[in-house]
């Protein structure tokens, strides 16, 4: 039975549309691995915008403060930006000693710990003589020498050394760039007004521009403000525990918090090696970590849920996916600023009708 006009035009409709989907999902692909290669190549000039981005968030209330003083807003931004780089330069002068006296200390710490970790060695020695017979029968003809490892006392040096004018280099960058979103970024929000083209976009521009900002600025102004109490809190505890450097620990526990799990993680290990190296007890050693995990347990579960509510909690399957990639992606600074993008994401997407689906994705 020959094939009708009509029947032979859905065929040609539903082979267009089948073209079409294919189309989208091969340009998908491909825009997927462009983006991926961007944010891999051009991290040296992302990683600043990125961080001044997120800083200006931060510090724009306090812009606006000074602002409310009848202050000029570009007076106001140089005079927090300079305030926020002369604490940061104080804190990193201030800490650098006990940061170089406990490196100093690593290659020593390492043999104290292996004296106190002695009692835990006990339980497996059967298994150290059933290697040592295993050695013992795989040994190899005599003309095999054992592999002698050598350590190079300046290779750490060196690396600090080769990487100091990247870090001067992304440092001043992301300094200029704050100080000009912070002192410009209403006359940028203004052009944008402009060039819309009805009154209602115009109000509406507007109305997202603040709510994004409102909302990230809130986030990130509430999560310093936690994170530095945690410090605290692990300076005060280390202080009475009459732990070494107690306010060097508070402001690294202060850093990793920003870094969800991991940081946490990170700090509790770090911690525990610093002590059992530094201890002859090792019941009192376990103390100082034991009591730094309490805290943080704490925080992450009781205190930050209850203060930022549900408008501001991100799944924490795609918290630990972000931090995977951009950490593998960028390293310490794509880790530490791995959530507040994602905050950023959620924010813009759960302003716009076609992207609410993503909001609500990444919702808890």
């Amino acid at each position: 039975m020959p094939s009708t006009p009509s029947s032979e035009k859905q065929d040609r409709l539903r082979n267009d549309h089948l073209g079409i989907s294919l189309i989208s999902k091969y340009y998908g692909i491909v825009f997927s691995i462009i983006i991926f290669v961007t944010l891999y190549i051009a991290r040296g000039f992302l990683l600043p915008v990125f961080a001044a981005l997120l800083i200006s968030y931060t510090l724009v209330p306090a812009v606006r403060l000074l602002c409310h003083f009848h202050i000029p807003r570009v007076l106001a931004a140089f005079v927090v930006v300079a305030v926020a780089f002369s604490a940061a330069i104080y804190s990193l002068v201030a800490l650098s000693g006990p940061a170089v006296a406990w490196l100093e200390k690593a290659p020593e710490s390492f043999d104290k710990l292996s004296e106190l970790t002695e009692v835990l060695k006990r339980p497996v020695e059967n298994v150290n003589a059933a290697t040592e017979q295993l050695n013992e029968m795989t040994k190899g003809d005599e003309r095999k020498r054992p592999l002698v490892v050598r350590l190079e006392d300046s290779s750490i040096g060196d690396l600090i050394l080769s990487q100091t004018p990247i870090v001067i280099g992304a440092a001043i960058s992301t300094l200029i760039l704050l100080f000009f979103l912070l002192a410009f970024g209403n006359v940028l929000l203004k052009r944008i007004v402009e060039i819309s083209p009805r009154l209602s976009d115009k109000k509406r521009t507007v109305d997202i521009a603040r709510k994004i900002e409102s909302s990230v600025s809130r986030y990130l102004v509430t999560v310093l403000a936690i994170n530095v109490c945690l410090g605290c809190c692990v300076a005060l505890s280390l202080h009475l525990l009459d732990f070494a450097d107690p306010i060097f620990w508070g402001v690294m526990a202060t850093t990793f918090n920003f870094i969800p799990y991991l940081g946490a993680v990170a700090g509790v290990c770090l911690l525990t090696f610093a002590s059992m190296s530094t201890s002859g007890d090792l019941e009192y050693a376990l103390l100082c970590p034991a009591v730094y995990f309490v805290l943080t347990l704490i925080e992450g579960n009781l205190v930050t849920p209850f203060i930022l509510g549900q408008s501001f909690t991100v799944n924490p399957i795609f918290i630990i996916l972000v931090l995977l990639f951009l950490g593998w992606l960028w390293g310490i600074p794509g880790a530490i600023m791995a959530v507040p993008l994602l905050v950023v994401l959620k924010s813009a997407a759960q302003e716009f009708e076609s992207t609410r689906s993503i909001a609500v994705l990444l919702s808890k």
